[in-house]
């Protein structure tokens, strides 16, 4: 399947929340209905994922976001996906590691361990 990710996330951006919440159990609840269903299945989503992130009654945008890797980032109250850098030093192309040290939080490649600045 060929994943027009933006076009993906345009349309979970676009849907109306029911319920939210931050930290570390994050959610944000969508009501699983016709219309939600017809809209992510246009742009390409197998429907079958929606049974996966919820019920009958509603679906988590955000664990379908990121489960299936529509998304890596959540920013400004928008699901988004932000392209990994490759490594400097070896040229790998992937996420970022962050870790945390008594200066705070600093990431590094998932490769070679090259602390990026």
């Amino acid at each position: 399947m060929t994943m027009n990710r933006q076009a993906v996330l345009d349309v979970l951006n676009s849907l109306d929340v029911i319920e939210a919440s931050g930290g570390e159990d994050a959610y944000i609840l969508v009501e699983n209905n016709e219309e939600n269903r017809e809209k992510l299945k246009a742009v390409g989503v197998p429907l079958e994922r929606l049974r996966y992130y919820g019920d009958d009654e509603t679906f988590c945008i955000l664990a379908l976001a990121f489960g299936d890797g529509y998304a890596n980032d959540f920013r400004d109250g928008k699901l988004v996906y932000d392209e990994p850098v490759p490594c400097k030093i070896c040229g790998f192309k992937d996420e970022f590691i962050i870790d945390y040290n008594e200066n705070g939080e600093y990431m590094f490649c998932g490769n070679c361990g090259t602390v990026v600045e």
